[in-house]
């Protein structure tokens, strides 16, 4: 197996102009240590190099002249999910600036038992750099691994002055929209009295793109697949947690989740651990998750429709996206 690391990408220079000071946020009712499974990466995400085009040369000089917050957006992908990896990089995930967001996109992929299918992964990371290929079994059960090792990444490569996204790979992204919710709680926490002299993205909320949860209970029946026992989990219900199809933090609080989360605590429900117990134990009241304000997430969930459906539809709305943005003189790119 090949072993070399691909340098990390450095979003230093494309985030928001704060004051940063940072205190580590611990739960007063729980004293769980921290116990993080460590991850090694195969390969991972590099800077892109730019070709000298015309509209290459344009939209780098518009983010550095107008980018006011920063987007990485980690995109979760089964290890042979080459085409669906493929179809977002071309559409959605083929926009980097949009209405002042500056976005970077992140492939998460496990490694997968068939040594053919790892070499290809290797060599698409090699020649597109947009992969972080981490050395862990990649399956359905290890879900809440996959979101584990894309945050215990961002913790060690990315600023806490960085938003991070969390999205499945049969998930369409609107960034135009999601700009515009990212810029409307930007300036809501902005003007909240109490926060002025404190750190914006310190207090960003986190937000669900496509589902907020509140009320569920856990799934008592051992006959079903995401049955939850007493021992793993004994409340009667879940805190509010987002669906975990796509959601939205600042990086202070993913740093804060990843710092606190024990690997032999997790619910196998990624969305359930992160979004909601952990979130939940961090202090982090249901005032600090939110729905979206404008939809700008679709998703077309892969047990439900054929990736040619998906293809389909993806493309046809990226092309109404860019419409969109053409005709209303938005800057992007």
């Amino acid at each position: 197996m090949h072993n070399g690391r691909l340098k990390p990408f450095n979003i230093g220079s494309e985030v928001l102009h704060v004051e940063t000071t940072r205190e580590t946020t611990t739960s007063p009712s729980t004293h769980t240590p921290i116990c993080k499974k460590k991850f090694s990466y195969i390969t991972e995400p590099t800077e892109q190099k730019l070709n000298s085009t015309d509209k290459e040369i344009k939209c780098m000089a518009m983010k550095g002249s107008t980018t006011s917050i920063s987007l990485v957006n980690f995109v979760v992908s089964s290890a042979p999910n080459f085409l669906a990896r493929q179809i977002i990089r071309e559409t959605s995930g083929s926009i980097s600036f949009v209405n002042g967001l500056s976005i970077k996109h992140v492939f998460v992929v496990g490694k997968s038992t068939d040594e053919n299918t790892n070499l290809k992964i290797i060599k698409e990371s090699e020649k597109h750099g947009d992969v972080l290929f981490y050395d862990y079994p990649d399956t359905y059960r290890n879900l809440v691994y996959k979101t584990l090792a894309l945050l215990q990444w961002a913790s060690e490569n990315l600023s806490t002055q960085t938003i991070i996204s969390k999205t499945d790979d049969d998930v369409a992204v609107y960034f135009l929209e999601l700009s515009k919710n990212l810029k409307d709680i930007f300036n809501e926490v902005s003007a909240h009295e109490n926060e002025r002299e404190n750190n914006v993205l310190e207090q960003f909320p986190l937000i669900c793109a496509v589902g907020h949860r509140v009320g569920d209970l856990p799934m008592r029946d051992k006959k079903d697949k995401n049955y939850v026992s007493i021992e793993e989990y004994a409340p009667r219900k879940y805190p509010a947690f987002c669906m975990g199809s796509m959601y939205v933090m600042p990086m202070a609080l993913a740093k804060d989740i990843y710092d606190l989360t024990c690997d032999h605590g997790m619910l196998r429900a990624e969305d359930v651990w992160f979004t909601g117990i952990v979130r939940d134990r961090l202090g982090r009241g249901d005032s600090n998750i939110v729905r979206h304000k404008y939809l700008f997430a679709q998703h077309f969930q892969t047990s439900l429709t054929t990736l040619e459906y998906r293809e389909q539809h993806m493309r046809r709305m990226y092309l109404l996206m860019v419409n969109k943005l053409e005709v209303s003189k938005i800057p992007w790119c």
